[in-house]
Protein backbone atom coordinates (compact mmCIF):
# COMPACT_ATOMS: atom_id res chain seq x y z
CA UNK A 1 0.00 0.00 0.00
CA UNK A 2 0.85 3.43 -0.53
CA UNK A 3 1.28 4.73 2.94
CA UNK A 4 3.12 7.67 4.27
CA UNK A 5 6.89 7.14 5.38
CA UNK A 6 7.61 8.65 8.70
CA UNK A 7 11.10 7.77 9.79
CA UNK A 8 13.96 5.25 8.18
CA UNK A 9 16.89 3.23 9.33
CA UNK A 10 19.53 2.79 7.68
CA UNK A 11 23.30 1.64 8.07
CA UNK A 12 25.74 4.93 7.74
CA UNK A 13 27.84 5.31 4.90
CA UNK A 14 30.58 5.30 7.49
CA UNK A 15 29.63 1.92 8.61
CA UNK A 16 31.50 -1.06 7.18
CA UNK A 17 30.03 -3.51 4.97
CA UNK A 18 27.96 -6.73 7.02
CA UNK A 19 30.80 -7.21 9.10
CA UNK A 20 29.45 -7.88 12.50
CA UNK A 21 33.19 -8.00 13.49
CA UNK A 22 33.30 -4.13 14.56
CA UNK A 23 30.97 -1.54 15.49
CA UNK A 24 28.33 -0.42 12.73
CA UNK A 25 26.68 2.71 12.57
CA UNK A 26 23.02 3.33 11.84
CA UNK A 27 21.13 6.72 10.77
CA UNK A 28 17.81 7.32 12.22
CA UNK A 29 16.21 9.52 8.71
CA UNK A 30 13.38 11.73 8.81
CA UNK A 31 10.78 11.77 6.79
CA UNK A 32 12.28 14.92 5.52
CA UNK A 33 15.65 12.95 5.19
CA UNK A 34 17.15 14.71 7.54
CA UNK A 35 19.70 12.50 10.72
CA UNK A 36 17.71 12.86 13.74
CA UNK A 37 19.84 10.31 15.51
CA UNK A 38 22.60 7.97 15.24
CA UNK A 39 23.64 4.69 16.47
CA UNK A 40 26.63 2.64 17.12
CA UNK A 41 26.32 -0.82 17.48
CA UNK A 42 29.09 -2.51 19.34
CA UNK A 43 28.68 -6.12 19.70
CA UNK A 44 30.33 -8.06 23.00
CA UNK A 45 34.05 -9.47 22.13
CA UNK A 46 35.57 -12.08 23.86
CA UNK A 47 35.06 -12.49 27.47
CA UNK A 48 32.48 -9.07 27.21
CA UNK A 49 28.90 -9.82 28.53
CA UNK A 50 27.00 -7.45 26.63
CA UNK A 51 26.24 -5.86 23.59
CA UNK A 52 26.71 -2.01 23.58
CA UNK A 53 24.34 0.70 21.25
CA UNK A 54 25.16 4.35 21.97
CA UNK A 55 22.31 6.47 20.08
CA UNK A 56 22.89 10.35 20.06
CA UNK A 57 20.16 12.37 18.97
CA UNK A 58 20.04 15.56 16.79
CA UNK A 59 19.04 17.00 19.94
CA UNK A 60 22.48 16.15 21.99
CA UNK A 61 20.17 13.42 24.43
CA UNK A 62 22.43 10.30 24.83
CA UNK A 63 20.79 6.98 25.30
CA UNK A 64 22.86 3.70 25.98
CA UNK A 65 21.57 -0.19 25.15
CA UNK A 66 23.23 -3.13 26.69
CA UNK A 67 22.39 -6.84 27.21
CA UNK A 68 22.16 -9.16 24.41
CA UNK A 69 20.74 -8.50 21.06
CA UNK A 70 20.54 -11.75 20.07
CA UNK A 71 18.20 -12.91 23.13
CA UNK A 72 16.25 -9.66 22.83
CA UNK A 73 17.24 -8.58 26.60
CA UNK A 74 17.94 -5.55 26.60
CA UNK A 75 18.23 -2.66 28.90
CA UNK A 76 18.06 1.36 27.95
CA UNK A 77 19.49 3.87 29.82
CA UNK A 78 19.97 7.50 29.90
CA UNK A 79 23.35 9.53 29.90
CA UNK A 80 23.02 9.51 33.45
CA UNK A 81 22.00 5.81 34.11
CA UNK A 82 18.21 6.16 34.77
CA UNK A 83 16.62 3.19 33.07
CA UNK A 84 14.11 4.20 30.11
CA UNK A 85 13.20 0.98 28.70
CA UNK A 86 13.65 -2.97 28.74
CA UNK A 87 12.86 -5.59 26.87
CA UNK A 88 12.37 -9.10 27.72
CA UNK A 89 12.23 -12.17 25.68
CA UNK A 90 8.35 -13.96 25.61
CA UNK A 91 8.78 -17.31 27.27
CA UNK A 92 5.42 -17.81 25.77
CA UNK A 93 3.60 -18.51 22.87
CA UNK A 94 3.15 -14.61 21.38
CA UNK A 95 -0.19 -13.26 20.87
CA UNK A 96 -0.86 -14.74 17.04
CA UNK A 97 0.80 -18.32 17.77
CA UNK A 98 4.41 -16.67 17.19
CA UNK A 99 7.05 -19.41 18.86
CA UNK A 100 8.23 -18.17 22.55
CA UNK A 101 11.75 -16.65 22.23
CA UNK A 102 10.89 -15.39 19.15
CA UNK A 103 9.33 -12.06 20.18
CA UNK A 104 9.79 -9.62 23.15
CA UNK A 105 7.84 -7.79 25.35
CA UNK A 106 9.48 -3.63 25.75
CA UNK A 107 8.10 -1.73 29.01
CA UNK A 108 9.29 2.04 28.22
CA UNK A 109 9.11 4.42 31.38
CA UNK A 110 6.57 7.41 31.37
CA UNK A 111 8.39 10.74 29.84
CA UNK A 112 10.75 8.34 27.66
CA UNK A 113 11.01 9.14 23.93
CA UNK A 114 8.77 6.12 22.18
CA UNK A 115 9.98 6.90 19.02
CA UNK A 116 13.79 6.75 19.62
CA UNK A 117 13.65 3.21 21.71
CA UNK A 118 11.51 1.78 19.06
CA UNK A 119 13.68 2.69 15.98
CA UNK A 120 16.91 1.91 17.76
CA UNK A 121 15.37 -1.36 18.94
CA UNK A 122 14.29 -2.14 15.04
CA UNK A 123 17.69 -1.52 14.32
CA UNK A 124 19.22 -3.58 16.47
CA UNK A 125 16.06 -6.77 16.32
CA UNK A 126 17.59 -6.30 11.84
CA UNK A 127 21.10 -6.88 12.94
CA UNK A 128 19.87 -10.08 15.30
CA UNK A 129 18.91 -11.46 11.83
CA UNK A 130 21.44 -11.93 9.83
Amino acid sequence: AGGVVLAKCGRAESSVPSSMLRAIDFELISSKGDVWAELKYEPREGSEEQDRCTIKSKTGRQLLVMGSVRHNALNVTDQHGGLLATTEPMTSTGPVGHAPGTIFRLRIAPQADVGLVLCALICLQHLSTQ
